[in-house]
């Protein structure tokens, strides 16, 4: 739903063709890439490099034709840019410390979803008129933004978990969501001169969006390993049999299962003493998930209208009710 002109669809990406791209080619832009699979520990660093410090700077030695010799060149590509993929495997733990890791729906309710949707498609003559104007609407609705900076009036008040070091980088993508918030509801929030004001609303949206991942933040265990690990605590001291473990979730594969259990092997919180077939699996010891201090929470102002006090009485939306949510 991007405009095309915003977009960079390719289907395989080198670190030489984000280096060497026009200084400001990638600013702003969605670069989709098909498989994350594909990707080189080089393209990798490049990635976190330009997300953390918002440009890419290489140096390189250049041969001057005129004179003979040889001259340094500096090149330099700007962001800030955003990457969307999909993997079917692991990640660089790194890399995922910078993005969003969002799992697919693999619910028979959403499969019998999908194939409803498949079968309109070819059943109804108007379905991809209809799903081309839905398409359209979406670009249009982003092509009336204007790209303003963002300013977040409450964010010191903003109480953040702080039991781990991974938390210093969540709070930074967190404070990022609450200004893509406010930049996509732009015309809805108050403006301040060039600046777009943040509320009550976008704190919300981030939270929504965010929450699952700052909980998980505080834990050393990837998503995968987590949910395989909350089915195995239910059978308690018994021993029990990756089957044992698709019988309790059935809409899972076995290849997820069998990603969660060998992390949780690897980390000795499950063991598998004996070669029996089928393997059986034991927890070592009962682990408790730190769950507690970690929901980020907005303690209230001392003056009720600060949020909306910011914008001034000349703003273009300069209702305060709506400003403080």
């Amino acid at each position: 739903m991007t405009p095309p002109e915003e977009l960079i669809h390719v289907s395989r990406l080198t670190d030489s063709a984000l280096y060497y791209q026009n200084g400001n080619a990638l600013k702003h832009k969605l670069v989709v890439l098909d498989e994350a699979d594909s990707l080189t520990s080089e393209v990798i660093v490049a990635l976190r490099v330009l997300k953390t410090r918002g440009a890419l700077s290489l140096s390189h030695v250049q041969r001057d034709f005129a004179s003979g010799g040889t001259r340094t060149e500096f090149v330099e590509a700007r962001g800030p840019v955003a990457v969307l993929t999909s993997t079917a495997g692991k990640l660089d733990a790194q890399l995922l410390s910078r993005c969003y890791e969002l799992p697919v729906d693999e619910s028979p309710e959403q499969t019998a979803r999908i194939l409803d949707a498949q079968r309109r498609s070819k059943a109804e003559p108007g379905y991809s008129g209809k799903r081309g104007t839905i398409v359209g609407l979406h670009r249009n609705a982003m092509r009336l933004l204007e790209c303003r900076p963002v300013v977040i009036p409450f964010a010191q008040r903003i109480e953040f978990p702080a039991s781990s070091v991974r938390h210093r980088r969540e709070q930074e993508r967190f404070l990022a969501l609450i200004e893509a918030s406010a930049l996509l509801h732009q015309h809805q929030r108050i403006k301040d001169g060039e600046f777009i004001v943040a509320d009550a609303r976008d704190f919300e949206a981030a939270r929504r969006l965010a929450s699952d991942s700052i909980r998980r933040s505080a834990e050393e265990l990837s998503r995968n390993a987590l949910d395989v690990l909350a089915i195995a605590q239910a059978f308690g001291e018994d021993a029990f049999t990756l089957n044992d473990l698709q019988g309790e979730r059935p809409d899972w594969t076995r290849h997820k299962l069998r990603a969660g259990l060998d992390e949780l092997l690897a980390l000795e919180i499950v063991a598998s003493p004996r070669r029996t077939r089928p393997r059986q699996y034991r927890l070592v010891a009962p682990i408790q998930l730190r769950r507690a201090g970690c929901e980020v929470t907005l303690k209230l102002p001392s003056d009720i209208g600060d949020l909306a006090a910011f914008g001034g009485a000349n703003s273009p939306n300069p209702s305060q009710e709506k400003a403080t949510g």
